[in-house]
């Protein structure tokens, strides 16, 4: 679980994950000292060991140091990885591997995906179960993803340059690209917070706004850019359906979040880095080992 300045609830967070997993890390990106003090308090209580890191490297890099943490001790099948502000329903796990189970092509699977539920919802009747056991997926988000330890040493670690945003699209990818599948457990599920949401209505359409900061629009727009020329020719269906769904945050930006200026400044810097990428004016491929 990597963490940097958590809220009040990452010690349930934490409590709700301790009892269905073998070993919790955490690893902490170097957040504040008051954060910190709040990170060590709960880790004490609960038993569980933290990796400090000295600068926030990004998501990407705090994955990577737990996920060494693991590797180097050589005991472990599967690999989860968590966010500080997801929390897990009690069956979680057992949600998890009730997929694998179901899937008739287990040796072929490398990452298993949660059926995510937004925070903003939370309070919701969430007690029925999925119309479905697994289904075969494309992407999925870093939190509350099982990884087969066996894909690390095939497809490499998360991607350290892209520092936040599209690390979990460009991973699922990737491992795509070197024929393994991504499925997605339906009754896994997860609450998690994407951002500060607020929900929104016009007419008979309820949508949700992330009100994400102008910093974390230029790192989302950016790592789209590269992640898309990366695998345009492999995931064409992929990148198109995903650009689509840009376009409409980028309206629900501009129409209903406050400080639009600077966050659409924030996404044009984002889409211009990226395109000064000399990977991309060259036309080569990005697509690393």
């Amino acid at each position: 679980m990597v963490t940097y300045n958590p809220d009040s609830s990452f010690e349930q967070n934490v409590r709700a994950l301790l009892p269905q997993v073998g070993k919790l890390i955490i690893v902490d990106n170097r957040s504040s000292v008051t954060t910190r003090s709040l990170i060590a308090e709960t880790a004490a209580a609960c038993g569980v060991e933290v990796i400090w890191k000295l600068q926030n490297q990004g998501i990407a890099a705090g994955l990577n140091a737990g996920i060494d943490w693991a590797l180097a001790r050589d005991q472990f099948s599967w690999i989860a990885t968590f966010d500080q502000d997801s929390h897990v329903s009690p069956d979680y796990v057992a949600a998890i591997f009730e997929a694998y189970s179901a899937c008739p092509f287990e040796d072929k699977v490398g990452i298993i995906g949660a059926n995510y539920r937004h925070s903003i919802h939370e309070g919701s009747d969430d007690s029925r179960s999925s119309d479905f056991v697994f289904r075969e997926i494309k992407s999925t988000m870093t939190s509350g993803s099982f990884l087969k330890t066996v894909v690390f040493g095939i497809c490499g670690r998360f991607d350290e340059s892209l520092f936040m945003d599209y690390v979990d699209h460009e991973f699922c990818l990737r491992l795509r690209k070197h024929g393994f599948k991504v499925i997605q457990a339906g009754n896994a599920l997860l609450t998690h917070r994407l951002g500060f949401p607020t929900l929104h209505r016009v007419l008979w359409k309820r949508f949700i706004c992330t009100n994400h900061s102008p910093s974390r629009r230029y790192y989302n727009a950016r790592n789209r850019l590269l992640v898309y020329r990366r695998y345009l020719n492999s995931e064409l269906s992929w990148v198109l359906s995903d650009a689509f769904g840009w376009f409409r945050e980028i309206v629900k930006v501009t129409l209903f979040e406050r400080d639009r200026t600077e966050k659409l400044g924030g996404i044009a810097k984002g889409v211009w880095d990226a395109l000064r990428e000399p990977s991309w004016r060259s036309g080569r491929s990005l697509e690393r080992p």
